[in-house]
């Protein structure tokens, strides 16, 4: 396991990218305000979004495989509690750490998006909030300090 010390520069040394379908992309850093996610917040009504991704739990790599059902479980339970997504990737500078699938969730509140870390074994997330910078949240899976 790697300190949250770590992980948390990791995390910060990261882009979180996310499209739609139709090929609109937005790219995310931690403790910057993006208008360009200001507008996609507009234009999808709500207030709040958060970068999840249920791959990789505790920041051990698991196998393509499980990751794809992993990520096919996130979309069900997104789509069956109403909240629209885009596709994303978390994109490491420097990590040596595989781009990462993930979903931008239109709408989740910072609660919600707590929950879903914690149920998916994350150590954090990235949640936005309209006018605000993006923000790295820990859940209570994170890992002990070095």
């Amino acid at each position: 396991m790697r300190g949250r010390e770590t992980l948390d520069l990791a995390y910060r040394a990261t882009s979180y990218v996310a499209s739609e379908p139709g090929g609109q992309e937005i790219r995310i850093r931690v403790g910057e305000e993006s208008p360009d996610l200001n507008s996609l917040l507009q234009a999808h009504g709500v207030t709040s979004c958060a970068f999840l991704t249920p791959c990789n739990p505790r920041s051990e790599p698991l196998s393509d495989g499980v990751n794809a059902a992993r990520l096919a479980a996130l979309r069900a339970e997104m789509e069956a509690r109403g909240f629209p997504y885009w596709e994303g990737m978390g994109v490491g500078e420097g990590t040596g750490w595989p781009p990462e699938p993930s979903l931008l969730v239109f709408g989740i509140s910072r609660s919600e998006a707590i929950e879903m870390a914690v149920r998916y074994e994350q150590y954090a997330f990235v949640f936005g909030e309209l006018g605000g910078c993006a923000e790295l949240v820990w859940t209570q899976v994170a890992p002990t300090a070095g």
